[in-house]
């Protein structure tokens, strides 16, 4: 049975203007940031060509893609149909519709097997799920024995989340909410497509609670230091702020004070 909450979320994430918002915010050609990234999955945890990836909560397929062009097979899986639409036209513009698998899935229920995939990667997700634990154990239940699983999500303890949660002290919107979690902060909010999560994580007890999963931390690698150019219009500025974001990962190399931070965890049993 589903909590409460958590239906309150899919309704709000199943809405198009909200996946449409988030492209038009994060997903455009200046992110070279995420070619590297995905470059240094790859070299981590590729093994054989058959290899086949599970990308869990796909959105609008832009990591699926990622992933294709390096070589693994991929299943995309979303509970959104709005979402789902938007990765089948995705992976139809790259000439991609023989290499993805996509279905409708739900991360706290999952109709795959155990030990299913290669590898699984659930990227900026979790930090909008409720039940967070029990996706996780879905998640971990699919990964073969020797297997990966790659999450991202935003650190609670970067510089940009703690001047953020400063102004959201000071200065509440209406209907805001702050829940210290099991997991980090949880941050609720009134959007326009209805009530929303989003959580910012505390990084260190996903890896002591995958630990007591039989996953093993492999590596801890920073994803974009900030997203403030996502709030900024002037492009020299937001230009100044992704080539930080770029510089950050290639040569700074430490993930504990990036907002965003990538943990890629193998499965010993």
């Amino acid at each position: 049975m589903m909590d409460q909450k958590t239906d309150i979320l899919k309704t709000t994430m199943s809405k198009p203007d909200l996946h449409q918002k988030w492209i038009e915010t994060y997903i455009f050609d200046s992110l070279k940031i995420y070619d590297l990234v995905f470059d240094k999955i790859k070299k981590i945890v590729f093994r054989r060509e058959d290899d086949t990836f599970l990308d869990a909560g796909c959105g609008n397929g832009i990591n699926t893609i990622r992933l294709v062009k390096r070589g693994f097979k991929v299943v995309a899986t979303d509970f959104s149909e709005e979402a789902l639409k938007l990765c089948r036209q995705n992976v139809s513009k790259y000439k991609y519709d023989g290499k993805v698998d996509i279905k409708t899935e739900d991360l706290l229920s999952l109709k795959f097997k155990n030990d299913n995939f290669d590898a699984v990667l659930c990227w900026g997700v979790l930090m909008h799920i409720y039940e967070v634990e029990r996706a996780l154990n879905n998640l971990c239940r699919v990964i073969k024995p020797g297997g990966y699983l790659i999450i991202c999500e935003v650190s609670q303890y970067a510089p940009e989340s703690l001047i953020a949660w400063i102004i959201k002290k000071i200065a509440p919107q209406k209907n805001d909410e702050i829940v210290k979690s099991k997991f980090g902060v949880d941050y609720w909010s009134d959007t326009q497509a209805g009530r929303m999560l989003v959580r910012k994580s505390n990084i260190p007890s996903y890896i002591k609670y995958l630990d007591t999963k039989g996953f093993r931390k492999v590596e801890h690698i920073p994803g974009q230091f900030t997203q403030l150019y996502t709030r900024i219009t002037n492009s020299i500025i937001k230009k100044i702020l992704l080539t930080l974001n770029l510089l950050w990962f290639q040569y700074v190399k430490f993930p504990n004070l990036s907002r965003e931070q990538i943990l890629i965890f193998k499965k010993c049993n």
